[in-house]
C-alpha cells in the first residue's frame, strides 16, 4: 500500500468517525440514492419543442445530427452547449439518424438485369466449386 493510498484511507476513516459521533448510525449510511443529480438542460416543454424541430428539416437543409441539435439548444438557452449534449438528447428522444444510401446516377437497368440473369448460370470463382461437385 502506498503512502498516498494510506493517507486517503485514514482521512476517510476519520470522516466516518466524525459522522458517527455527530449523527450516530445514520451518519454511516450510504445516502447517494437520495441525491437526484443535476437538473436536465431542457425542460419537458423544451424537449417537446426539440422533438417537433427534429421532424422538420434542419436549418441548413441537411439531416439533423448532434452538432445541429447542440446549436439549436444553445440558441434556446442563450449559452454554448457541447456536441455531446446534443447527442444525449437525440438518443434520449430515440431519434435515429437515417442517411439514405447513395445512388449511382449512371446506372443502366437493362445491363444490370442481363448481368443478374447470366451470372447465376455461369461458373465463376465463387460458384465454380459447387458446379464441380455436381
Amino acid at each position: 500500500m502506498s503512502l498516498r493510498s494510506l493517507v486517503i484511507a485514514v482521512t476517510r476513516y476519520i470522516a466516518k468517525v466524525r459522522r458517527y459521533n455527530q449523527l450516530g448510525t445514520n451518519g454511516l449510511k450510504d445516502k447517494r440514492h437520495q441525491h437526484p443529480g443535476a437538473q436536465p438542460l431542457l425542460s419537458v416543454v423544451e424537449q417537446a419543442q426539440l422533438l417537433q424541430s427534429l421532424h422538420t428539416p434542419a436549418t441548413d437543409g441537411g439531416l439533423w445530427n448532434s452538432r445541429k441539435v447542440a446549436e439549436w439548444m444553445g440558441n434556446l438557452l442563450d449559452r454554448q452547449v457541447s456536441i455531446q449534449r446534443g447527442w444525449d438528447y437525440l438518443h434520449s428522444l430515440e431519434f435515429r439518424l437515417r442517411v439514405p444510401r447513395p445512388e449511382q446516377d449512371l446506372t443502366d437497368l437493362e445491363v444490370q438485369e442481363a448481368w443478374k440473369k447470366n451470372s447465376a448460370h455461369e461458373p465463376n470463382e465463387f460458384n465454380s466449386s459447387i458446379h464441380q461437385q455436381q
